[in-house]
């Protein structure tokens, strides 16, 4: 009976919350991304406390205010959207929200969106992780990779070839 059928989702679900604050999300490559954090809400059966909002000029286009309040959405089946009521809903006397373009790995100030700084850890770590992750090596995230970095088992991509078990002695 069911061979032929069709079943289409169509996501309807949000809530509203308010912003919590605004910071910058930094990717392998030292591509950075303005984020805000919301309190908790509960969109399409998950949890949300954070949404990206694409890009600088998305978040300088917003105008967004502290503590304004938003409408977070489904877009597809997982990631989380934000939008504005119209008009706007904050505090009365509320400053505008401000994200500082600026690495949070290693404090350089950004250049059109990304951290110009040859000696990030993110850069370095991330060109890493990117390797192992295309060699088929499940399990490594970038947390881990920045765990070995930080302890000085690995400094740059040639190292990953030099790791022994003894290495590893008294890390988590």
């Amino acid at each position: 009976v069911m061979q032929h059928a069709m079943a289409f989702k169509i996501n309807t679900a949000q809530a509203s919350t308010r912003i919590k604050r605004g910071y910058v999300s930094m990717g392998r490559t030292g591509y950075a991304v303005p984020m805000i954090e919301v309190e908790p809400c509960d969109v399409n059966e998950t949890v949300v406390t954070d949404v990206s909002l694409g890009s600088f000029g998305k978040f300088y286009q917003m105008g967004l205010h502290e503590n304004e309040e938003v409408i977070i959405y489904s877009a597809g089946d997982v990631i989380p959207q934000m939008k504005q009521y119209d008009p706007p809903r904050y505090p009365k006397g509320s400053d505008y929200l401000d994200i500082p373009e600026v690495c949070p790995y290693c404090g350089a100030h950004l250049e059109n969106a990304h951290c110009p700084n040859p000696e990030c850890v993110r850069k370095k770590t991330g060109r890493i992780t990117n390797f192992i992750q295309k060699l088929g090596a499940e399990d490594i995230s970038d947390s881990t990779i920045e765990l070995l970095y930080e302890k000085r088992v690995i400094r740059d991509l040639t190292d990953i070839f030099r790791i022994r078990e003894s290495d590893l002695n008294g890390i988590d």
